[in-house]
């Protein structure tokens, strides 16, 4: 019998785990050092609180698992775990808390020791709006200084937190929902105020025959602008977190097509 170099053998099980998530426990069955190999891949992702589709994975079992994990997405989750599931998750770099309620202190301060590069938010969650004002909001996302994609969820400040977002220093990429009050206006104000942003996405959820249909330019978007529909934001969500297509890949994917580069 032939041996595989052990370079192979674990591009082998890591491949078999990635593809077909549902092995990775058998696997892990089959020796110590292959079980070393799969244990990060198979707690990478946890969604928690969302319906009947997040993990069954248990916040004493993250406490042991945690350090595995890269993209945490909570859904309808107790405020009072909220920052147990964030501390437990040191290493989260893509993170999605969907809800509007109002996170407790302990919650925000575990929320800014998060490595995050993607944040997707209800910003009702992190602010109350009298607080904007600095130094709360500065207080608040001057940690956030690997963030380069934020999708609003929703939003029910007054006007666009245009200064606020100038805080965070690597904001590329910007999320808002379609529905999202005087969007033309405030898309406008985003890209006005935050030169450093490259893409503003406008999302609409809803029916459709496909995720992403074809991108519709208003006469006077600016070209750095992207429209687009997403069947379900879970599934976005999901895709991106394993690495496959989601509306952030679309937009790179709209920007390259009318720069003619596709």
């Amino acid at each position: 019998m032939v041996e595989l170099p052990p370079e192979l053998e674990r591009h082998i099980f890591e491949w078999a785990a990635h593809i077909h998530p549902g092995t990775g426990p058998v696997l892990m069955r089959v020796s110590k050092y292959v079980a070393s190999w799969i244990e990060p891949i198979l707690y990478e992702i946890v969604i928690v609180g969302v319906k009947s589709r997040g993990s069954r994975l248990s916040l004493e079992a993250l406490k042991k698992y945690g350090r595995h994990v890269r993209h945490l997405l909570l859904g309808d989750v107790p405020n009072e775990l909220t920052s147990q599931y964030l501390a437990s998750c040191p290493g989260t770099i893509n993170l999605g808390i969907w809800t509007s309620r109002k996170l407790n202190e302990e919650a925000i301060n575990t929320l800014n020791r998060l490595p995050l590069e993607r944040l997707c938010i209800h910003l009702d969650a992190i602010f109350n709006y009298k607080d904007l004002l600095f130094p709360q909001a500065e207080r608040i996302l001057s940690a956030f200084h690997k963030l380069t994609h934020l999708d609003i969820a929703s939003d029910s400040s007054p006007e666009p937190i245009t200064t606020c977002l100038n805080l965070l220093p690597k904001l590329s990429h910007l999320s808002l929902p379609r529905d999202f009050r005087n969007v033309r206006e405030t898309v406008q104000k985003y890209l006005q105020d935050i030169p450093k942003l490259k893409y503003v996405l406008v999302v609409s959820e809803g029916h459709g025959s496909e995720d992403y249909s074809e991108d519709l330019i208003m006469p006077d978007d600016d070209q750095r602008v992207v429209r687009c529909l997403v069947l379900d934001f879970f599934d976005d969500w999901n895709r991106g977190a394993r690495g496959e297509k989601d509306m952030w890949v679309y937009v790179k994917e709209v920007a390259e097509k009318r720069s003619g580069i596709l």
